[in-house]
């Protein structure tokens, strides 16, 4: 698969599988969490429709990456301005709603209003902060009854404090 070939490419660049080991080490997660996140991030950028399978068969890699998320970001973001010519004192944003199927709802996932006929579906706000090129640097989900104007502003009010972005 010529794609997979690319995402090494850029995932050696990056460094990422240290980074990732490390997070391993630190938890209590046996399998390689390096690879199994390099293979979702392949299956689902060059297999869009597969999503579910892939959550199906690596989940559990999931969680130990999502405690670290915000020293992920970090790291990713020091690597991209390492090898990339970034700028993040400007940078614009994305808000979405995000709905997908599931069985249960949470704190952060609500069920849809029923405003698309959507009733087996749970959603999500999410917002993203890229950088001049598209590259996302940051993001957030809020919950899925956020509305996205509510949800984009408390969301810019983070990122103009944690980047020191001009409004």
């Amino acid at each position: 698969m010529i794609g997979a070939i690319l995402y090494r490419q850029i995932w050696n660049k990056l460094n990422l599988t240290r980074k990732l080991q490390d997070f391993q080490q630190a938890g209590k997660t046996r399998h390689d969490l390096a690879e199994a996140i390099f293979y979702m991030t392949v299956a689902r950028s060059l297999m869009p429709d597969s999503g579910l399978a892939q959550w199906n068969k690596h989940n559990t890699f999931l969680y130990s990456g999502a405690r670290h998320k915000q020293e992920l970001l970090a790291y990713l973001n020091r690597q991209m301005e390492k090898h990339f010519d970034r700028t993040v004192n400007t940078a614009p944003c994305v808000v979405t709603t995000c709905r997908f199927d599931a069985r249960d709802a949470d704190t952060l996932r609500t069920f849809d209003s029923d405003r698309n006929n959507k009733d087996n579906q749970v959603q999500v706000t999410m917002t993203i902060l890229i950088d001049q090129t598209g590259i996302p640097i940051d993001y957030d989900l809020f919950h899925g009854e956020a509305s996205e104007p509510e949800s984009l502003s408390l969301f810019l009010d983070q990122m103009t404090t944690k980047y020191g972005i001009e409004g």
